[in-house]
């Protein structure tokens, strides 16, 4: 709401004022009212108003003289002035202070609330322009800081003067100190937990802007799938304190533990360069000082450690032999084998000295990518469900030891080869898998079992018992499923009424909708809207 403040040295006219004014259509508060200039000016430094609206004649300060002192102390002030006709003048002259309006005495209603009107479409304008320049802003400072990460701005940086990245970016960098961060926080993996992440991710960024924003000129911080990338500038003296800030960001966050099991927060940080052009370096130091934490552990800050990153050749762990090795069990479709080949594999990298995060991961990526070689000239790639490969990796960014990095490499392997499997042991699924698009294209109708199964061609009794074998739930349970994930997705469009939403997925009746949503969710659909949009 827009606040108020009325000064007249006549009370009776402060209280016509105060009735006159449609303050709840408006939205508009009454901060305070003043009967003299000085009192108002004091009650101006206190509440801050938006609106002051004075009489020109007051004992202190006169009306010219209290817009004259309250501008010196927020030009964004705006005045109106009530005068009587023999003031008319003096009134008209307060236009130069930048008084919006005056009106004169005997009030009317109408043409006050006009007046104020009008302020409050301005400020409803300016309040949009600022928003679209502030998305500007937002919008120019993730791009240079993606450009940054991605290394392509390295030229341009090179070619341009400070003082023109801070004008071409709306960035505030000063000499100093430049340095690159990644935040990453792990916890007990599950799949699709991207709520759970976005959730502590934006959290997170707000502890950061609050522990460094009194230490660094310039911090630009972008979210990005399971982490947070930063580049912070701060003067050369500020280093111990900016290194205290960091501790703090760790602490304050693993205060989210009562809320999100096994948390760890880690800080990975490239080493620190004195100009803009060599953030690159930065940049690929603290992305691979990030990996480190599942050699060294989570929950603390990584300093990039050269030792750790010597040169070091996959091939060296996965020789040519130990690659014809793995096609071969991949061709016999010995999963047992296969898996331990994996933990061989384990073995000998953990016996070799200074290994860093990166060699590991990249090792992992290596064995992927023969498997899955392996399968597409053994088996039809396309019966590997995508999502498998994709919630592995997700999983893999979720590990922080090495342990459990291979322990997910052969849990996915498994699941990989468990799905060609199943698919060669029983045709029968297929019919399923066109029941489930069916499903998923029509869940907002009122779709049955009997229009499916009419749909597939198969007896409504059969297909009941085939889909409860296939899916694991009976045909009722996988719709409501279905339907519960569209309105979370929904959920997130605060535009939205939770009963349309309802309608929207395929439930007219609203309590059942609610009954539905709890059931699967543990939260009722507002519950599930507060907590994560």
């Amino acid at each position: 709401m827009y606040r108020v403040i009325i000064a007249d040295d006549e009370p009776k006219v402060s209280q016509l004022i105060k009735n006159l004014i449609e303050w709840e259509n408006l939205n508009l508060e009454l901060a305070a009212t003043a009967t003299d200039g000085i009192n108002a000016l004091e009650l101006i430094k206190k509440h801050r108003p938006d609106i002051v609206i004075t009489d020109i004649r007051m004992p202190g300060y006169d009306g010219i003289e209290l817009i004259k002192y309250a501008k010196e102390i927020n030009p964004n002030i705006d005045f109106i002035i009530i005068s009587g006709y023999q003031h008319f003048d003096y009134a008209h002259n307060a236009i130069k202070y930048g008084v919006k309006d005056y009106l004169l005495k005997p009030l009317s209603k109408n043409e006050i609330n006009a007046t104020l009107s009008k302020m409050i479409d301005k400020y409803s304008e300016r309040s949009r322009q600022e928003m679209h320049h502030l998305e500007d802003i937002k919008r120019q400072k993730s791009e240079f800081l993606q450009n940054i990460y991605l290394g392509s701005n390295t030229l341009v940086l090179k070619e341009t003067s400070l003082f023109q990245i801070n004008e071409d970016y709306n960035v505030s960098f000063i000499e100093g100190c430049y340095q690159a961060l990644i935040i990453k926080p792990d916890f007990e993996y599950q799949p699709n937990n991207q709520d759970t992440m976005r959730m502590l991710l934006c959290k997170i960024s707000k502890i950061v802007d609050q522990s460094l924003v009194d230490i660094c000129s310039e911090i630009l911080w972008l979210l990005l799938e399971d982490r947070i990338y930063i580049i912070v500038n701060y003067k050369t003296e500020n280093k111990k304190m900016f290194r205290k800030a960091l501790n703090n960001i760790i602490d304050e966050s693993h205060l989210f533990r009562d809320i999100v099991k096994n948390l760890t927060i880690t800080i990975s940080v490239g080493n620190t360069q004195t100009t803009l052009v060599d953030m690159d370096q930065s940049t690929n130091e603290a992305k691979e000082a990030l990996a480190d934490r599942i050699v060294i552990g989570s929950g603390r800050i990584i300093q990039y450690n050269t030792e750790l990153h010597m040169k070091r050749s996959v091939e060296s762990i996965v020789s040519f032999e130990k690659r014809r090795k793995l096609i071969d069990l991949i061709e016999i479709f010995d999963a047992i084998e296969i898996k331990r080949w994996i933990e061989e594999i384990e073995v000998e990298i953990l016996r070799l000295p200074n290994i860093s995060g990166q060699f590991i991961l990249d090792t992992i990526n290596e064995i992927i990518e023969i498997i899955l070689f392996g399968l597409k000239n053994h088996a039809n790639i396309s019966t590997i469900d995508k999502s498998v490969i994709n919630e592995f990796h997700e999983a893999l960014l979720m590990q922080n030891n090495t342990r459990a990095v291979f322990e997910a490499t052969n849990k996915y392997v498994g699941k990989m080869l468990q799905q060609i499997a199943d698919d060669r042991k029983n045709e029968s699924n297929r019919p399923i898998k066109e029941a489930q698009k069916y499903i998923n294209e029509h869940y907002a109708s009122a779709v049955n079992l009997e229009e499916v199964s009419a749909v597939i061609g198969f007896n409504a009794t059969y297909f009941s018992t085939l889909f409860k074998k296939e899916t694991g739930m009976n045909f009722l349970e996988y719709v409501t499923i279905v339907r519960i994930k569209a309105a979370k997705q929904l959920l997130s469009d605060s535009k939205k009424s939770i009963l349309d939403i309802s309608h929207e997925v395929g439930y007219n009746d609203f309590k059942h909708f609610t009954k539905q949503f709890k059931k699967v969710t543990s939260l009722t659909p507002s519950e599930y809207r507060k907590l994560y949009y």
